[in-house]
């Protein structure tokens, strides 16, 4: 299987932001230059601000230099390891999933430039990857790393998201104060975002609004990030209902609130269900999935 890659002007922009030095190994493709109309097969070489070094050889001797206003398509072979990593990420073996979409990022270096190509991709796979396993210090390693030249429109906003997820991490590690996340997520309920990238926000938002001491703001904020995010993304809707759960402690009139009580009771057993499969919860929040306490009348009426 190939990956089709369109080729504008911002291919020469892109280029000037890889680094410098020496060329990877030649990369296979399929090379379609305009006036044709099949791929002539070969060895991306590298990209360069003046277009797409390509050569017949795999060692890519003799290569030739095609403007990029030359170049129609390039098609590149999919790497060996690719499926393997998707399977991994699929499966949240995070840890496994990064190691081959590194070796796919290093392997493609010298192409990243091709927008959607398979170097940026598993650039970006990578860092989803860590974000989803809680390695936020090393996702912050990478951030400045993937530009949003290399992909195109429908990656932008989770590239955006990264830079939410870093500062979480910074804040977490006792990096910096809380002042940069308040920044990011200030009014982020008016912020027209997708729903994935929404719910990703709304988690964050809730570690603020807790550590501002604003409760109730934290719960709606834990409580949309695992509502818009059920059925895609489960350590994130676990994070947020055990965030949720454990703001419910927080709350030093919750025995009184059987509203609030009820809602918290109520979590725990989706929690217990959903993500648990009946597990035993951790022995913090675990009161949850048990039955309410009695409200005090009928404790009385019982004695």
């Amino acid at each position: 299987m190939s990956r089709r890659v369109p080729l504008t002007f911002w291919l020469s922009i892109a280029w000037s932001l890889l680094p410098a030095g020496v060329w990877a190994k030649p990369i296979s493709a399929g090379l379609l230059l305009e006036g044709r109309d099949v791929p002539e097969p070969g060895f991306v070489v590298g990209v360069e601000s003046g277009g797409i070094r390509f050569s017949a050889s795999s060692s890519g001797a003799s290569s030739r230099l095609y403007p990029f206003d030359r170049v129609k398509r390039v098609d590149l072979q999919e790497p060996d390891q690719w499926r393997r990593a998707l399977e991994l990420m699929h499966q949240e073996k995070f840890d496994e999933a990064v190691r081959l979409f590194d070796g796919i990022a290093e392997t493609y270096r010298d192409v990243r430039a091709l927008k959607d190509g398979y170097g940026a991709m598993a650039m970006f796979h990578a860092m989803e990857c860590l974000r989803r396993s809680g390695n936020y210090g090393g996702l912050s390693d990478r951030v400045a790393l993937l530009k949003e030249e290399y992909l195109s429109e429908l990656y932008r906003p989770q590239i955006r998201m990264f830079s939410f997820w870093s500062a979480l991490g910074s804040y977490q590690a006792g990096k910096e104060n809380v002042d940069r996340l308040v920044r990011l997520t200030e009014d982020i309920e008016d912020q027209d975002l997708p729903g994935d990238q929404m719910a990703q926000a709304s988690y964050v938002a809730g570690v603020v609004r807790e550590a501002q001491g604003q409760l109730s703001e934290a719960l709606s904020a834990y409580h949309r990030a695992f509502t818009l995010n059920m059925s895609r993304d489960r350590p994130l809707v676990r994070m947020a209902m055990e965030a949720a759960l454990r703001a419910y402690l927080k709350d030093p009139d919750l025995e009184k609130n059987r509203v609030r009580l009820r809602e918290a009771h109520g979590l725990g057993k989706v929690y217990q269900a959903l993500i648990l499969e009946g597990g035993r919860p951790p022995a913090d929040i675990a009161r949850f999935s048990e039955p309410m306490p009695p409200e005090p009348a009928e404790e009385e009426t019982a004695s």
